[in-house]
């Protein structure tokens, strides 16, 4: 979020409403995008309420500090996250970009981010348990862990406390069990009980 806020900043003069503003156009993208997908996926009368409902809720238009990636860049990266499943079938590379980019965006720009990642997999392996167990999604989903490693490994390094190293851990050991999937006997069979869960 900050390389972008700098970004913007070199073409308008910083100020807080150059902030504003461009966190405001953020939020709207991602609104517009979130509807659009809600549309394509046939649930068109379900778009006005999202947007009301993203127009009333505090966590999707709160200003204050702590909010800032909710409000903006963790909208833009769900969108983008939502839109890489979309197109899954229809345009592979694509979606696979989406989904690599906007699970690494979102997690570097807070790490409250992996939270959307940790839950996603389970739901994904329940509700499409055939794609799941592709190798394009576990090379995905490997691809993925493997990038947020660094992050577990700085946050480690640089709080001293155990939490990183267990997702570090974590991370590491979801790359294996993807990436082994089909070779290691052990593996494969992780792999289908995470894709039975209920």
């Amino acid at each position: 979020l900050h390389y972008i806020l700098s970004a913007v900043f070199r073409i308008f003069p910083p100020s807080l409403l150059t902030m504003r503003a461009s966190l405001a156009v953020m939020n709207l993208t991602a609104c517009a995008l979130i509807a659009a997908w809600l549309w394509r996926l046939g649930e068109k009368r379900a778009v006005p309420w999202f947007v009301l409902l993203w127009a009333v809720l505090p966590l999707s238009v709160h200003g204050h500090r702590f909010y800032v990636e909710v409000t903006s860049f963790h909208g833009l990266c769900l969108a983008l996250l939502l839109w890489g499943l979309a197109l899954w079938d229809t345009i592979p590379a694509a979606s696979m970009l989406f989904i690599l980019a906007a699970s690494t965006a979102g997690a570097y720009s807070h790490v409250i981010f992996i939270g959307a990642l940790i839950g996603g997999v389970p739901v994904l392996a329940r509700a499409y348990p055939g794609r799941f167990r592709t190798p394009r999604a576990r090379l995905l989903i490997a691809a993925v862990a493997i990038a947020l490693c660094p992050l577990a490994m700085r946050m480690s390094a640089g709080t001293g406390k155990l939490l990183p190293f267990a997702l570090l851990a974590l991370l590491l050991s979801t790359a294996f069990v993807a990436a082994a999937t089909g070779t290691v006997l052990m593996a494969d069979d992780i792999w289908k009980r995470v894709s039975r869960l209920a």
